[in-house]
């Protein structure tokens, strides 16, 4: 297989996991693999394109780090504080 043909399958599941809604989402990869890239675009996409109420979503993250780099591109976004469920494994369960 040529390495322009596997860029067009990352790009077409790259846009799969944005745009998909009528399923829950896990996604998994290496460091630099884009996991928080499509998780604020998917998060756009719900809160723009499919009219989901952003209390209606949740994030949860490992690491405070990762939190913060979420909460980050959120806002630059526009959707910073948007959404009331995020945060660590953690501070979620410690709020339910």
């Amino acid at each position: 297989m040529n390495i322009e043909k596997l860029l067009k399958q990352e790009a077409s599941i790259r846009k799969a996991t944005v745009s998909d809604v009528i399923s829950d989402l896990l996604v998994i990869t290496g460091p630099g693999g884009g996991k928080t890239t499509l998780a604020v675009r998917r998060i756009k996409h719900l809160i723009k394109n499919i009219k989901v109420k952003p209390r209606h979503i949740l994030i949860i993250t490992f690491s405070r780090d990762a939190s913060a780099n979420i909460a980050k591109k959120l806002s630059s976004e526009g959707l910073g504080g948007s959404i009331d469920w995020f945060g660590t494994c953690h501070a979620v369960a410690r709020r339910i």
